[in-house]
């Protein structure tokens, strides 16, 4: 019996030694994991005293990770200069020991030993007993401090676009009002050119038509029939341009009447041909026969126009 029992002893220690080497093995893996984990690690006591803390943890609070052991977590809370949100490390972690949650995750603004700030994306995990009750805390933390950066920058910049886009919004205000009031001011001219152009031209057309009833010489009939063309072709010109309604509603419509070209090119003739004569050029128009008397359907006003263009 005893030599059964030493033998059950000896069975049992190796057991024991076998299961603590194993379990050495694990606590030096998931010790390596924990000291060379990218991810800044600490772990505390309920109330917040750090029990443990890896080589990354150390870096992001610019501190040996053996001088962390004993600190209250948050001593790092962020300083006057940068305050942190009220309750991130304290009112949430009352909830991890009051059992309503088991982690949670914030962003939060720490200080670095030299009083520098940092913002770090923190989760804090709950490990409990098996009654329930909290038995350390779990702190993972990533510094995030260019990325706020870059939101800010990227937040004031769009404030500056924002601004920009407001005041460009208010000059262009100010161009459409100045724009309508330039056109209001062309319409006024036009309006009132309108006025000034037809007037005198119809004392011409009135004048020469009585001259034309008065007189019985063929000079005299030909020039005046000269003069009564162009002013009639003039007139229509005018009353034209300054049809306000169509050049701004770009309504301009050809009229189509029945014409001689022979009509075109003695009207033509009318209005150029005084000029040349000045300047000692020739002008002449040259139409085949079997066209002059021809009658056409078109505008012959807007055709007149192209030709003395």
């Amino acid at each position: 019996l005893v030599t059964a029992l030493r033998d059950s002893e000896r069975q049992l220690e190796a057991r024991v030694a076998e299961r603590t080497h194993e379990l050495r093995a694990q606590e030096t893996r998931f010790r390596s994991i924990f000291e060379h984990s990218n991810a800044a690690i600490a772990i505390t006591n309920p109330p917040g005293d750090i029990i443990d803390a890896n080589l990354s943890f150390g870096r992001l609070l610019d501190q040996a990770e053996d001088s962390l052991i004993g600190t209250n977590i948050s001593q790092f809370a962020a300083s006057e200069d940068a305050p942190a949100t009220t309750g991130m490390l304290s009112g949430l972690r009352a909830e991890l020991l009051g059992g309503t949650r088991e982690s949670y995750r914030i962003e939060e603004c720490l200080h670095k030993a030299s009083g520098e700030p940092l913002w770090a994306d923190i989760s804090v995990t709950a490990i409990r007993r098996v009654d329930g009750t909290v038995d350390h805390l779990v702190y993972t933390a990533i510094d995030v401090t260019e990325r706020k950066r870059a939101l800010e920058r990227l937040e004031n910049h769009q404030a500056t676009l924002e601004a920009r886009i407001l005041e460009r919004t208010r000059e262009l205000s100010i161009a459409k009002d100045q724009a309508e009031a330039a056109s209001q001011a062309k319409s006024t001219f036009l309006a009132n050119m309108s006025h000034e152009l037809r007037t005198p031209m119809n004392a011409i057309l009135g004048l020469t038509g009585i001259a034309l009833r008065q007189t019985q010489d063929d000079g005299v009939r030909d020039k005046l029939e000269k003069v009564k063309r162009a002013s009639d072709h003039l007139l229509a010109v005018i009353n034209d341009i300054l049809d306000i309604s169509k050049i701004e509603a770009g309504r301009l419509q050809l009229n189509a009447s029945s014409f001689r070209l022979g009509d075109i090119r003695d009207n033509l003739i009318n209005l150029v041909e005084t000029k040349c004569q000045e300047k000692g050029l020739t002008f002449g128009i040259t139409i085949p026969a079997d066209l002059v008397d021809r009658r056409l359907t078109g505008d012959p006003l807007r055709l007149t126009q192209i030709l003395v263009n």
